[in-house]
């Protein structure tokens, strides 16, 4: 098992059963993968699952029998947002917070503010 990323630096890459235990506890996100080998003619024999089959024959007119081999041209039509002269943006604040905790903030601030010199 490999740690991924974690809250806290770990000391190695190594991921123990107790700290995967932690860390679904805690409902990390989680991955489990498994590795194991495969011969070629396992390859050979083997297809898509059935249900990945029936969506590949669903959409067989999507995609090209062989790939390009470069991008296609540029097209004549070049999409951009058009953006009008003199428009102000939104006059929406950044962060919002809830009306009492503005409210208490403002309150705190201006109290605070009364006890220091002016300058």
């Amino acid at each position: 098992m490999v740690l991924v990323s974690h809250g806290e630096p770990a000391a190695t890459d190594i991921l123990f059963a107790l700290q995967l235990q932690k860390g679904v506890k805690r409902r990390e996100v989680t991955y489990l993968a498994a590795i194991y080998e495969v011969s070629g003619e396992d390859l050979e024999n083997e297809g898509p699952p059935a249900k990945i089959d029936v969506v590949l024959g669903e959409f067989k007119d999507v995609m090209p029998q062989e790939l390009l081999k470069k991008l296609s041209p540029r097209r004549k039509v070049d999409h951009a947002i058009k953006l009008e002269l003199g428009a102000k943006p939104r006059a929406t604040a950044p962060y919002r917070m809830a009306p009492p905790e503005l409210k208490e903030l403002q309150r705190s601030d201006t109290s605070w503010a009364q006890g220091l010199p002016r300058i």
